[in-house]
């Protein structure tokens, strides 16, 4: 069995920071009602994890489970299906606790392309 998608893309933005604190917040421009969002947070930490991941007029990110770890290194996706309103998005990832180490976020906005993003084909 095979899928098809088709997307596009949209506007990719990041951040990083190397300060003290347990958020890292990223600003996404030109967002178009029903894009996808998808974010990705890492941080250097076995004993930190995300407690969420919020977007600015939606509903809360779906936080995937932890996808990569090696020593301290974690990476860690999340994702909007359906933009519900466009603009600029405030994304801000939430540790579970302040910390020294570097830690950051990568975020991105993929349109609809020629098809229907929801259609999948099966052979």
């Amino acid at each position: 069995m095979s899928h098809t998608l088709s997307l596009s893309a949209g506007p990719v933005e990041t951040a990083s920071t190397s300060s003290s604190g347990d958020t890292v917040v990223i600003s996404l421009p030109n967002v178009d009602v029903g894009d996808l969002i998808v974010i990705a947070a890492y941080w250097f930490s076995a004993s930190i994890t995300i407690t969420s991941v919020t977007i600015s007029g939606e509903s809360n990110a779906t936080l995937l489970t932890l996808n990569s770890s090696t020593g301290n290194q974690r990476v860690q996706l999340a994702y909007l299906l359906k933009a519900t309103t466009g603009g600029t998005k405030t994304i801000t990832i939430t540790f579970s606790s302040s910390t020294t180490f570097h830690r950051g976020g990568w975020a991105a906005a993929f349109a609809p392309g020629s098809g229907n993003v929801s259609t999948f084909v099966a052979e």
